[in-house]
């Protein structure tokens, strides 16, 4: 698994993942991505990466685009997604810790992960936050967890 800018990918690999309906039920609901409303969408992630303390990356297993991850600062907060395309769900954890190693590089000492209430409450997560609640995101439900970076 390697982590590449997006600008390293063929961005109808990523726009065929992040259209498939296994991944889109886990998102905030948005209409399918056109050619044209994804190349806005892949400006502003190039943009959130050139953000300091933020790293927007495509995820590629065998040469192929299996979804995306970050650090993004959203609203003064810096949080992390992770998108995965059915074939390489299992690998959340290990793209999780990575994640947390660039929160440590960057010198966060707190980051958020937001998880619509589609997904299941997850133990790991609820134990290593210093708080979990719900929260709403363009009117839909997340499960949120405060997470410390530890140095």
């Amino acid at each position: 698994m390697n982590y590449v800018t997006l600008d390293q990918i063929e961005p109808e690999d990523l726009r065929l993942v992040l259209n498939k309906e296994s991944v889109r039920r886990h998102l905030v609901k948005h209409e399918l991505f056109s050619p044209e409303s994804f190349q806005v969408w892949l400006s502003e992630k190039r943009h959130m990466d050139l953000t300091v303390g933020c790293r927007v990356r495509a995820i590629v297993i065998d040469g192929q685009c299996v979804g995306w991850c970050g650090i993004q600062l959203i609203q003064d907060e810096y949080e992390i997604s992770i998108v995965l395309d059915k074939r390489a769900w299992g690998l959340g954890l290990h793209v999780f810790r990575d994640l947390m190693t660039w929160a440590k590089e960057f010198q966060h000492k707190f980051i958020l992960i937001h998880l619509l209430d589609s997904r299941p409450e997850y133990a790991f997560l609820k134990r290593r936050a210093l708080r979990s609640y719900q929260s709403e995101i363009f009117k839909q439900t997340f499960n949120s967890y405060l997470i410390p970076v530890t140095p």
